[in-house]
């Protein structure tokens, strides 16, 4: 992760191997049914329709969560993923929050509130012509919790803000076949002249520090570029008023 340190990015071939890879390769058919339109949503923010995230000039793909420690999700949603595709998303599950984490805990601050992995994967599949425009991953996600109506101070229901994440690294695992034209990674590292591009290569691991820009170039082929993507984040209190 030396380069991690130094650059903001680090990228790894071959970190599941080809039966992995094939298993996985099959998550943009078996989820179809439960993707939707990517979106980033903020707590209190705009609307679906004013949020400018959510228009399809700023983004344009099709994402499923897979909440690793939500029973009720997988229960609805396992019965429709074959074998392979379960036992390929545990393989990268175990990288991401072991591996990876444990590689990245040298490069944390001491100081700074403990930087754990997502308890989620986000599965997002760009189709041909489909994008992300420039964006930080660094976002602060409120967590909020809501008094019982007889709780709140006036009496009524409130919205309690009471910690937040900090993005910190973002990893990202290409689930291509076929190196797919277009649907580059770019992203611009700290104190480089020019931007750098990532290819969507199948069974590629790219990680990179959450606040350098980047963005999903146009996918030019006919052939979906697929990726799987996990956020490792530290908490931190937020300042009300």
């Amino acid at each position: 992760m030396a380069e991690l340190r130094s650059r903001g990015l680090v990228m790894i071939d071959g970190v599941l191997g080809d039966e992995s890879l094939g298993g996985l390769r099959r998550a943009a058919h078996e989820l179809e049914g439960t993707m939707v339109a990517g979106s980033v949503g903020l707590a209190g923010s705009a609307t679906a329709e004013e949020h400018p995230s959510r228009r399809p000039e700023t983004r344009r793909d099709r994402v499923v969560r897979l909440p690793a420690a939500d029973a009720a999700w997988w229960h609805h949603n396992e019965r429709h993923m074959s074998p392979p595709l379960r036992t390929a998303l545990a393989a990268l599950h175990r990288v991401l929050i072991a591996d990876v984490h444990r590689a990245l805990l040298p490069l944390w601050p001491s100081d700074r509130p403990p930087l754990f992995p997502r308890e989620s994967l986000q599965f997002a599949c760009y189709g041909k012509g489909d994008f992300y425009q420039a964006h930080e991953d660094r976002a602060r996600t409120t967590l909020v919790t809501r008094a019982l109506d007889g709780d709140a101070p006036s009496g009524g229901a409130a919205d309690q803000p009471q910690t937040g994440l900090d993005r910190a690294y973002t990893a990202i695992y290409y689930a291509n076949g076929a190196e797919p034209l277009g649907g580059e990674l770019r992203l611009w590292p700290d104190g480089a002249y020019a931007a750098v591009d990532v290819r969507p290569v199948g069974d590629r691991l790219v990680v990179f520090d959450s606040s350098l820009l980047h963005e999903v170039l146009p996918n030019e082929d006919d052939t979906q570029r697929c990726a799987f993507t996990m956020w490792f984040s530290s908490s931190s209190p937020i300042n009300v008023g």
